[in-house]
């Protein structure tokens, strides 16, 4: 019996040793014992050149966005950039590992400081030898770009280390032409500039750049006295100039039903979204989307429909003219032209009646009297924004002729002209246009007439315009 048990003894001892640690999981909390600490407190502790953080269970953990991108090399790389994702007073702090990162731009972090090293290194305070083992991905994060003017930079550097900034309309200069070293950006009309450098070996070295710039996203980074914004890639550089053009050619793939426009005898008529390959569109009262009316044929593709944009009373009656909304969207970010190309119908008389006896009547077109003609607002999904004046075209005379209008976007320094001045109301426009900036919206409106319309009558349809496509310039 003796010997029976020690025999099992050592069959469970055999197997127990044959085990290795690593199979079994470890579910323990990441960094045990750490306590959450936010970047700007982190910062704070930075009292002395150089000073030794809390180990055991007093020791501290950061979360962070990585807004550094290892990948075009123009960073340390050891080094990333950990901002903070709170959308106000948000930091940013400079980490250096003890061997090469490969986080990406983008990429939430945990980060275990416990006895680890904080400095005060050229001006930055920095984490210094950290064990790359410390660090853990959460997946993908958001940080809020700080729009400011270099001035402003400037007197917040020590504050706005380590975070994304955000400058509009300047000129960049230096390293002949080429992003090479130190190059300076200069704001226009403004005396301020603020140096960004390129570090040898960064993937878009000796490339050229372009001198006149419209937005300009970069990290601020502190060497001694001075200061920089540096860039990630050429992608944070947005040019004046038009470097591509997207064409929106008005062939619908889909339009939400509206139970109000199935009434009319004509089934293209209606008064909702329509959906294209670039953007979902929001149309006012009743428009079309249909083959061309018989009255166009001789100058449209008898194969192909078109978008038939007509007004319900005065053009300038801003309750009851027809637009059709843009809605906000992050891919318009620094478009600057918007091109609608479009032909006044010449259409007219009844277009559509429905079985109570309503109808729509185009009057005659009247050479001499009757314009057609486009507007462009700036809107924040169907509102328009306060103070911005809309953008008009030129008047046209002529049915069956297609023609192309230019709206150009104002930069930023231009919309802010036009903030009122009562200081209260001037900083909910400046925090107002930022925001449509990052995602902008627009209404075309149709400024065209009918001199022998009734203005007062829903049944009688201004000059309708036919728009076959919109282009963003960016």
């Amino acid at each position: 019996m003796n010997r029976n048990i020690t025999l099992l003894t050592l069959l469970i001892l055999t197997l127990f040793a044959g085990c290795k640690k690593t199979e079994a999981p470890d579910l323990r909390p990441l960094f045990l014992g750490t306590k959450n600490i936010t970047l700007r407190e982190l910062k704070a502790l930075s009292s002395k050149t150089e000073i030794t953080l809390p180990a055991g269970d007093k020791g501290l953990q950061i979360n962070g966005v990585v807004i550094s991108d290892y990948t075009t090399k123009n960073i340390d790389t050891k080094t990333i950039i950990l901002q903070s994702e709170e959308t106000s007073n948000n930091a940013g702090i400079v980490i250096q590992f003890d061997s090469i990162p490969s986080f990406k731009l983008g990429e939430r972090l945990q980060v275990n400081l416990a006895g680890q090293k904080l400095v005060n290194k050229n001006g930055e305070v920095t984490l210094v030898n950290i064990p790359l083992s410390n660090a853990r991905s959460g997946g993908t994060g958001y940080v809020n770009i700080r729009t400011t003017t270099i001035d402003s930079l400037l007197k917040h550097a020590d504050l706005w280390n380590g975070t994304l900034i955000r400058l509009y309309d300047g000129i960049l200069s230096g390293g002949n032409g080429k992003y090479t070293g130190e190059l300076s950006f200069k704001e226009t009309r403004k005396n301020a500039s603020i140096k960004s450098q390129v570090i040898q070996g960064a993937l878009f070295e000796s490339t050229v750049y372009p001198a006149e710039i419209n937005e300009i996203i970069g990290i601020l980074r502190t060497n001694g006295t001075e200061h920089f914004i540096d860039i990630r890639n050429t992608k944070d550089i947005v040019s004046a100039a038009i470097t591509r053009v997207v064409t929106d050619d008005i062939h619908i793939i889909g339009i939400a039903n509206d139970p109000y426009s199935s009434k009319w005898s004509n089934p293209n008529l209606f008064s909702t979204d329509m959906e294209t390959s670039f953007s979902k569109y929001t149309v006012g009262y009743i428009n079309g989307y249909q083959h061309p009316n018989a009255m166009d044929i001789d100058f449209l593709e008898k194969d192909r429909s078109y978008f038939y944009f007509y007004t319900m009373g005065g053009p300038y009656d801003s309750f009851i003219s027809n637009a059709l909304t843009i809605p906000n969207l992050y891919t318009l970010q620094s478009v600057k032209e918007i091109r609608i190309t479009f032909a006044g119908s010449k259409a007219n008389g009844l277009i559509a009646t429905t079985a109570n006896g309503d109808s729509l009547i185009v009057k005659p077109f009247q050479s001499g009297k009757d314009v057609f003609k486009l507007a462009l607002e700036f809107s924040d999904n169907g509102y328009p924004i306060d103070y911005i004046p809309s953008l008009e075209s030129s008047s046209f005379t002529k049915t069956g002729t297609f023609y192309t209008v230019t709206f150009t976007i104002p930069k930023r320094t231009e919309i802010l002209k036009y903030a009122p001045a009562d200081p209260a109301s001037a900083n909910y426009f400046y925090t107002k246009v930022d925001g449509w900036l990052a995602s902008p919206g627009f209404k075309i409106k149709n400024l065209s007439t009918r001199t022998a319309a009734d203005p007062y009558s829903f049944s009688e349809l201004y000059a309708p315009i036919i728009i076959s496509k919109i282009e963003y310039a960016y």
